[in-house]
């Protein structure tokens, strides 16, 4: 007997910021076609303006950004491996009207964290949709700035030990990552990256 291999797909549809219609999302739903190599095709259509952000999970807990994206009208395909025994996916939209193609989708930053959408998904593996992707309160734009690891929660580190730890520092308006033997307000300002979260 020939040993077989077993996928689950699952498709789910996240959007953002609004509520799609029953007739929107019926427009975009994903058809999946055997490729060679034991690779899937996964193929939708698009909607006009719309940027497609393509997340996967073994686990329906852990979700992960390939390194793809797709804008606005058109048919798109992604191309997935299909070795786990279990491999879920979904897509992510976000409508944005001041972004009218896919280089201005690449290059906007829709969670205001310094970094592009297409440097997270890409180079960085955060998250296009959440500024800080590690939780330490720090932006993924600055952490990446100062060479600290935007996927690793370093708020209680002291890069650059002068007794204030990254995250303190940061909310106070301090850089991490330069020492300032004064906590005042003589201090140097971090001015090299102007973020809020707040």
């Amino acid at each position: 007997m020939k040993p077989s291999l077993k996928l689950s797909i699952a498709v789910l549809v996240l959007t953002v910021p609004a509520i799609l219609s029953e007739a929107d999302a019926l427009d975009e739903q994903m058809t999946f076609v055997p490729w060679t190599g034991g690779t899937w095709k996964s193929e939708w259509p698009g909607v006009e303006q719309r940027t497609y952000f393509y997340q996967w999970s073994h686990d329906l807990i852990t979700w992960h950004y390939a390194p793809y994206m797709a804008f606005g009208t058109g048919g798109h395909e992604f191309f997935m491996d299909s070795s786990p025994d279990k491999l879920f996916v979904r897509l992510h939209r976000h409508d944005d009207p001041s972004v009218t193609t896919l280089q201005q989708a690449k290059d906007a930053d829709f969670d205001g964290d310094g970094l592009s959408n297409w440097s997270e998904v890409f180079s960085e593996g955060t998250l296009p949709f959440g500024w800080d992707t590690d939780g330490d309160l720090i932006p993924d734009g600055l952490e990446v700035l100062l060479g600290s690891l935007p996927l690793i929660n370093g708020a209680t580190g002291d890069d650059d030990f002068d007794g204030m730890n990254n995250a303190e520092e940061y909310l106070a308006g301090r850089d991490p990552a330069l020492a300032d033997p004064v906590a005042d307000a003589s201090a140097r300002q971090l001015d090299v990256f102007n973020l809020s979260p707040f």
